[in-house]
């Protein structure tokens, strides 16, 4: 964790979140709860609280869509999202559902999140429990 996030700092562009899997969430929970050390929260308010723990100031949270085994550290001053030209909330035509009185139709969006600096986004693979 730390070569990653020395990899992509540079000054006062440090990672602003981290993500990782669910599993790899519940390991950082239990060595801030589990182990017997008493921490403190870094959010204003002192106590132990095993349920945002942190790298560096930054929290770490958990997305089931995550690969497995690995962890992103996002800069979200260098990601952008961009809406695809004629997907934007745009509808499909009308149709009616058989024995309804009623017209159904799906509104869509087409979106792509860009970066432009990808040497302030990393990842770290292979990561074990």
């Amino acid at each position: 964790m730390s070569t990653t996030w020395n990899d992509i700092s540079e000054g006062n562009e440090q990672p602003t979140h981290i993500f990782t899997t669910n599993d790899l969430y519940g390991d950082f929970e239990e060595i801030f709860e589990g182990t017997g050390y008493q921490r403190l929260t870094g959010k204003d308010t002192p106590g132990v609280d095993g349920r945002l723990p942190s790298f560096r100031g930054i929290p770490i949270q958990y997305d089931r869509d995550c690969g497995s085994g690995r962890m992103y550290f996002l800069n979200t001053n260098y990601l952008k999202l961009k809406m695809q030209n004629g997907m934007n909330f745009a509808k499909t035509p009308f149709r009616e559902p058989a024995n309804q009185m009623a017209k159904v139709a799906f509104i869509i969006v087409g979106l792509q999140l860009t970066t432009n600096n990808r040497r302030r986004q990393g990842v770290i693979y292979n990561l074990t429990a």
